[in-house]
Parts: structure tokens; C-alpha cells; sequence
């Protein structure tokens, strides 16, 4: 089913989307979707729980600040035409809120006390990184995640140390 989703997702955009085309393209029937969903919102959440366990083990590692980054950018670059197809449609602008607004709740997380401007910085990281990734999902001839990452901190990073001071 969540194949089915995702693909009819970036054909039509998530607005677009209705249970009937995923229905059709997982070739099910209804009682078997709403056996497992209530709803299309059920499945999109169901899917971003996943990813959002994800980017938290990810931010778990001590290693370095908004450690989200790589492991998202390799996510969009697995589900490629989905995420570019959310980022040019209509219809995109429920799941990039979404998936913005759990970025945002990670990098709060990050850095709660440890930035006077809380609000402010997490605004500024996380729009940055989105900019980013709209630029590079546009490249007909991306760079790898990874140094996308590498863009991603070489821009931020000074304007995050500056507020960690």
C-alpha cells in the first residue's frame, strides 16, 4: 500500500491523491486499506513515523550538530521522484509542511539551551537546508547526498556556531 501511496503521490500530488487511486494502483480492495488505515493521512503518517525514527537515531549521535541532514538527503535521493514531485506540484505543500515542520522539531531539539534565539535559528537552519534540497532535487545532474551535507554545514555551520556563542 505504501508504494501504491507514494506512486500515486507523485503522479497527482498528495492533495490529489484519493483512497480510490491507491486502492487501483495497489490493486486491493478497501476493506484490506482501512483494515490496516482510517485514511490517506494515516498512511502518510504512518510512512513519516518511519522516517522520523529514523533522523532521531540519527540525531542521536553525538557526533555533530543537525545530524538529520545526510540521512534525509539520502531518503530524498531514494524516493527521488517523489520528493521532486512534491517540490514542483500543487498538492506537495501537506507533506513538505510536514516533513519541515519534523525537522524543525529535531533541530529545536538539538538545540534547546544551548541558543538564546531559539525560534530564529531553527527558522534559519531549517529553511536553509529545504532551499538546498529544492535546488538540488531541480539539478539534472546532482551532486550525492553527501556533499550536499557537506554544502548544507559549510553555509550553515558558521551562522550556528555564531549563535552557540
Amino acid at each position: 500500500m505504501r508504494a501504491a501511496f507514494l506512486a500515486v503521490v507523485a503522479d497527482k500530488g498528495y492533495e490529489r491523491t484519493s483512497v480510490s487511486g491507491i486502492l487501483a494502483r495497489a490493486n486491493i480492495g478497501r476493506t484490506t486499506f482501512y483494515a490496516h488505515f482510517r485514511n490517506k493521512q494515516a498512511l502518510l503518517d504512518s510512512g513519516l513515523d518511519g522516517l522520523r525514527a529514523l533522523l532521531q537515531a540519527a540525531a542521536r549521535q553525538p557526533s555533530e550538530l543537525l545530524a538529520f541532514s545526510l540521512p534525509l538527503l539520502e531518503h530524498a535521493a531514494a524516493h527521488r521522484t517523489l520528493f521532486q514531485s512534491l517540490l514542483r506540484r500543487r498538492g506537495g505543500e501537506t507533506v513538505l509542511g510536514q516533513l519541515r515542520g519534523m525537522v524543525a522539531e529535531l533541530a529545536r531539539a538539538e538545540l534547546l539551551g544551548k541558543v538564546a534565539d531559539l525560534d530564529a535559528v531553527v527558522a534559519y537552519c531549517v529553511g536553509s537546508y529545504f532551499s538546498l534540497v529544492s535546488v538540488w532535487l531541480g539539478d539534472p545532474k546532482p551532486p550525492l547526498p553527501a556533499q550536499i551535507d557537506a554544502l548544507f554545514r559549510r553555509l550553515t555551520m558558521p551562522g550556528l556556531a555564531a549563535a552557540l556563542r
